[in-house]
Formats: structure tokens, C-alpha cells, sequence
């Protein structure tokens, strides 16, 4: 090397035996960015590490310098190592101990970075592990331990994040993706979210598509703890938050499974919205109850309630989802004295933004199980109908007194009917055996009594049995201010009414031609009390 303080020059010899000699490139490794020349590889390059470590140093106070690969020089670089993929496959490709360096089955898929790891040799195998450690210069906006973003445009898929979890051997857990959210007084857990998981094992001793788990530490409380949410919004046809689906040939599948308990409110599953169900069954064995006792009194605890229609205050709580229109149901409050267990109190919980600031409070309210009125509902119409029972039994029987009493009177009446022309004639020859005077006198008075028309006069049909038509002879004075006689069928139902706006005696022509064969009755009812109760019978 020829040296001073001017330059640094370098002499070589080249292919024709010339000695020649040029400024010295410096011994920097690459070229600055300026540099259009120099720094380009022209062929592929090979660095053997012969069991040495590269570093890239860290040579300043805060260690801001970063490496990019794919990136223009100069570009600016937002973190340690930046990948920038354009037209490979995948960003990043991680091997540890796989059977080939290279991946070369041909497939469809591309992806931010991609890792393989030999599990035979290691009792805990992680492709890919983020963690982001507590921070102490203060609040952060969020902290995330990995994060999957896909862009999607004319693909039939994007994912943000995938994993797939395959067990080779029985008794073995495959779980496709685990998440855990820690959170502690300050701050909000952060959720899982946008992730697809998938697994798979033969034999396995349990699988999870996706694990997720948010926990709070040193007994210290947080906004919100979540362990999956599911957020589904856009203009497709269907939208879903989160689905479930469990299929094959094992002895259970369930498609969501939620578990709540040891807290102060607990709900396996809580909805804001309208459910559909296609399929429910609730626990109902014997074998699961005890203290088993009848439920009495169902019906006079039925009329303590109050159902009632109303409208939800749906511009006032937006965030319960609450129907609108015209509701018809109960109020809790007034439901709580009487069924105490078929009350509860629920909160919907506060929605917070990334910096724990409260977007939509938190609202506390009363719900109602429904479903439990429904064998109030099944004793009450039991009782009610034993009520029924009891009183047909009572009706019938009175029924039966009364046609007793109604064959009776007919005989009676039948029987007066053909001694009441001798009475009359006995009656007359008593009358003329007396002197004119006395005669006159008994004139007078049966006069009077046969003229009184203030007595209400109901008559037997005639003829009777009959098979076209019959008469019914009565007689109303005119002190009845509404009239009518009720026919009845053989089964105690009224078909017909006939309102009587005669007054003094009338009569009513009935016709049977339309009338099937058997007993009927009529009734005559003056200013709503039953005068008199016959029989008729229809050939």
C-alpha cells in the first residue's frame, strides 16, 4: 500500500502482466448509500461461522441501530430487524432441526414468517413466541406480543395469524394457537382477537383450535378481562363474531363450551342481541334432584303478577342491544318480592379504550327467567282445571236434579190438562147452584183472578214430543222491562235466544226441521232471573 495523507492507493497486476494501481476501496463492509457501485454481490456469497458467533454490534447509548433486508437504502427502519417481502412466498423462514433447510412443496400461500420446529428433540416446542416486557418510563398505548395483519385483495382467504397443531401420538394434547393476556391495576388486558387456529391428533388426549387465557396478577383488578372476542362487522351477507362447530365420530361434540363461576355474577354465556337456538335441552334427570316437592297455590300466585306491554329505552342503553317496538312481558321489580330465585341482577360491563379511558360505562340492571314460569304455568293450568272438574261434577248433578223436577212438573201438568175440563165444569154448575146473588159475586172474583197479569206465565211447548214444529204459550205483564227465553242442546249450550218484546200472553213457534233428534230446553228469563226451566223433545 502507498500511503500519505491525501488518499490511500492500492497496486494490482492485471490479466496482461500490466502493474497498475487505483484508490483503495475502503475496508468498510457494503457501501454507503450514495455508493451506486460498490457493495453489490455478484454472485451468491457464503459466510462459514466455523462454530463463530456474527454479531452486529451494538456501538451507541441507546441501540438505535437496525438492520433492514429488502428495504431501499436509506429507507427509514422502525425496529431491530426489518424483513421487507415482495415477491417471495414468506418474509421470514425459521428452521430448527427440520429435515430440509428448504420448504419445496409448491403451495398457494404467502406469509410474514414461517417456522418449523423439530419437536422430537425438545419436550416444549414454540414456532414463534412474542413478548413485550413491562414497561417503567410510563403508560404505553398498548403492548403486543405478536400481531398478524393480512391485507387481503382477490384471495380467498386472509389470516392474520395461523396455527396448526398436528399429535403423531394417543394421549397427546394439540393445541392449534395459545394466547395468554396478563393484566394488572393499570392498563387493560388485551384481548386475543382476528386469529385462526386450527389442530389436529390422532389418538390426542385433548385438542383446542385456539387456546386463549386472560388472567389478573397480585390480586390486582382490571377494566376488563376477556379471553376470546369475536368482532364481525362489514357489508358481506354474513357476519360472525364467533362460530363453533364440532363434527365426527366421538362419543361428545360440542361446538362452544363456555364455563363461569367463583365470581359474584357468572354467565357461561352472555348475549346482547337476539339468539337463535336451533336445539335445547336442559338438565331434567331425577337423578340430579333432591328435595323434590309439588308446586302448590300456582294459581293465586299467577294473579299476583302484573304482565304488561312497554317499549326499551333503546337510544338510552345502546350497548344492551335492546329490541324495539311494542314489548309485552313483567317487571323485575315487581316479580322480585314474589319469585326471589327467578331474579338476578346483572351488569354489562364498561368498554374501555387502548388507554383504559371509559368509552361506554358500565350498566347495572334486572333480568328475569322466563323459562322458569313455565311449570308455574303447566301447576296453575292444572288447578284450574281440577277447579273445572269439580265443578261440571257439581253442574251435573244439578242437571240431573233439575230434569228430575222437569219430568215431574210435565206429569203434572199433563195430568191437570185432562182434569182441568172437569174441574172447570164442576166449577161452573158449583157456581149456578148458588142464588143469583152469590152467583154474581163469585163472577167478581174469579174475574179479578183470572185478569191479574202481573204473573209471568211460561207454558209447556205443545205438542210435545213434536217433529216439524211446536208452540210455546207464556205470558209477561207489562211491568218486564226485558224478556227472553234461551234454548239449550242436549250438552247444556245455549243455541239459540229469543228476545220477547210481547207483552201479556204470546206465544213462539218453534221449527225443528234443521234440529237433530233428543231432549232440548228453554228457559224463560225476565230482568235477569230464570222464571221457569221445560223440556222439549225433538223426534
Amino acid at each position: 500500500f502507498i500511503a500519505d495523507s491525501l488518499t490511500t492507493k492500492i497496486v494490482m497486476v492485471d490479466e496482461s502482466g500490466v502493474l497498475r494501481w487505483a484508490d483503495a476501496v475502503p475496508s468498510n463492509f457494503g457501501a454507503i448509500c450514495s455508493d451506486t457501485i460498490n457493495g453489490k454481490l455478484t454472485d451468491d456469497t457464503k459466510v462459514d461461522l466455523n462454530n463463530y458467533n456474527l454479531y452486529f454490534t451494538r456501538n451507541d447509548s441507546i441501540g438505535a441501530n437496525s438492520i433492514g433486508l429488502g428495504y431501499d437504502c436509506g429507507e427509514a427502519l422502525e425496529a431491530k430487524f426489518n424483513v421487507f417481502s415482495k415477491n417471495e412466498l414468506w418474509s421470514g423462514s425459521f428452521y430448527v432441526d427440520g429435515n430440509s433447510p428448504v420448504d419445496t412443496v409448491p403451495n398457494n400461500f404467502q406469509g410474514g414468517v414461517k417456522s418449523i420446529i423439530d419437536s422430537t428433540k425438545t419436550l416444549n416446542a414454540t414456532a414463534i413466541r412474542g413478548y413485550v416486557a413491562p414497561n417503567n418510563f410510563g403508560i404505553m398505548s398498548s403492548q403486543i406480543g405478536v400481531e398478524g395483519e393480512v391485507l387481503g385483495r382477490n384471495v380467498k382467504e386472509a389470516v392474520g395469524v395461523k396455527g396448526v397443531s398436528t399429535v403423531l401420538l394417543p394421549g397427546n394434547g394439540a393445541i392449534g394457537g395459545r394466547f395468554l393476556s396478563t393484566g394488572s391495576s393499570v392498563g387493560r388486558a388485551v384481548q386475543a382477537q382476528n386469529f385462526s387456529f386450527q389442530s389436529s391428533g390422532v389418538g390426542s388426549g385433548f385438542g383446542f383450535g385456539g387456546d386463549f387465557n386472560s388472567n389478573t396478577q397480585f390480586g390486582q383488578s382490571v377494566n376488563s378481562n376477556t379471553g376470546v372476542l369475536g368482532s364481525a362487522n362489514g357489508l358481506s351477507q354474513v357476519n360472525t363474531g364467533v362460530r363453533g362447530l364440532a363434527s365426527g365420530n366421538g362419543v361428545l361434540n360440542i361446538g362452544v363450551f363456555g364455563q363461569a363461576f367463583n365470581g359474584g355474577q357468572n354467565w357461561a354465556g352472555y348475549f346482547q342481541g337476539d339468539v337463535f337456538i336451533s336445539g335445547a335441552f336442559g338438565p331434567s334427570d331425577q337423578n340430579l334432584k333432591e328435595n323434590i316437592t309439588v308446586l302448590e297455590n300456582a294459581d293465586s300466585l299467577l294473579n299476583l303478577l302484573n304482565p304488561v306491554t312497554f317499549d326499551f329505552k333503546v337510544a338510552d342503553y345502546p350497548q344492551l342491544q335492546l329490541q324495539t317496538g311494542n314489548q309485552m312481558g313483567l317487571i323485575a321489580q315487581q316479580i322480585e318480592p314474589i319469585f326471589p330465585s327467578i331474579v338476578k341482577e346483572n351488569t354489562s360491563p364498561a368498554e374501555y379504550d387502548s388507554l383504559g379511558n371509559v368509552v361506554i360505562p358500565s350498566v347495572t340492571f334486572k333480568t328475569v327467567d322466563y323459562t322458569k314460569f313455565i311449570p308455574l304455568l303447566i301447576a296453575g293450568h292444572q288447578q284450574q282445571n281440577n277447579i273445572i272438574v269439580e265443578k261440571d261434577s257439581i253442574i251435573s248433578v244439578l242437571l240431573a236434579q233439575n230434569e228430575n223436577l222437569n219430568d215431574r212438573l210435565s206429569a203434572l201438568e199433563n195430568c191437570l190438562s185432562a182434569l182441568l175440563p172437569t174441574l172447570c165444569q164442576m166449577n161452573q154448575q158449583a157456581i149456578q147452584a148458588n142464588t143469583p146473588q152469590a152467583q154474581e159475586q163469585l163472577r167478581k172474583e174469579i174475574a179479578i183472578t183470572l185478569t191479574n197479569r202481573s204473573t209471568i206465565i211460561l207454558d209447556q211447548n205443545v205438542p210435545n214430543p213434536f217433529a216439524e214444529q211446536t208452540v210455546i204459550n207464556f205470558s209477561i205483564p207489562e211491568t218486564v222491562k226485558k224478556a227472553q227465553i234461551h234454548f239449550y242442546n242436549q250438552e247444556g249450550r245455549i243455541i239459540q235466544t229469543v228476545d220477547v218484546l210481547e207483552r201479556g200472553l204470546g206465544s213462539v213457534t218453534v221449527f225443528g226441521a234443521d234440529l237433530s233428534s233428543g231432549v232440548y230446553t228453554y228457559t224463560l228469563v225476565a230482568d235477569g232471573q230464570i222464571v221457569a226451566t221445560k223440556k222439549m223433545m225433538k223426534l
